[in-house]
């Protein structure tokens, strides 16, 4: 069986907006059957930038933030989304990491996709940018968080962080998913067993 695109009939129709996201349907056509079928999508801004960032002494830099969909404060890699304006995947991940790592820069920068990854590609619209920052340290710029922004900075040596990701005490899918990408980069003892 062939699998299709469905096309879009209509243009969405926005149902709810809020702090820079919304809530809308669009109605797609069934290639198969041509009826016409109502979804649900979620959505903000055109994309985020999200950051593995990892100092010289080998400690993941990760936050933690209060979520509301979880009801809980989270432990995630830092990130954002753009501003004003912007476009630059890899510009708008360096302000990002810098503001909600107090200041850490990058040594390196490298992707970890050549594309766009999704969050949720059933249902949620708005894609994200990976990225690995080795051999960060801390500036003496400390750009101040966003408004209503609350944050709290860790490092994590690396092995722990994968460790508290294997006791699913990391329950961020987008931070499990770049760790992964990000571990082809990194030179990790491995253990081996007896």
């Amino acid at each position: 069986m062939k699998v299709s695109p469905w096309k879009k009939v209509g243009a969405p129709r926005t149902l709810a907006r809020s702090h820079g996201k919304f809530f809308r349907v669009q109605q797609y056509q069934d290639p198969r059957t041509q009826e016409i079928k109502e979804f649900s999508q979620f959505g903000g801004e055109e994309f985020a930038s999200i950051i593995f960032g990892i100092t010289k002494e080998e400690e993941v830099l990760v936050i933690r933030q209060f979520r509301h969909a979880s009801n809980s404060v989270i432990l995630e890699l830092p990130g954002g989304t753009p501003k004003n304006g912007e476009h630059d995947a890899e510009l708008i991940a360096r302000r990002e990491f810098a503001e909600e790592t107090e200041g850490y820069v990058p040594q390196k920068i490298i992707p970890l996709s050549k594309y766009p990854l999704w969050f949720d590609p059933s249902s949620f619209l708005t894609p994200f940018r990976p990225y690995l920052f080795t051999g960060c340290q801390q500036s003496h710029d400390r750009p101040p968080l966003d408004r209503g922004e609350y944050v709290k900075v860790d490092k994590i040596p690396v092995m722990e962080w994968i460790d508290l990701i294997s006791k699913n005490e990391v329950v961020d899918a987008k931070s499990i998913t770049i760790t992964f990408l990000a571990l082809r980069h990194i030179n990790l003892p491995i253990k081996r067993n007896a």
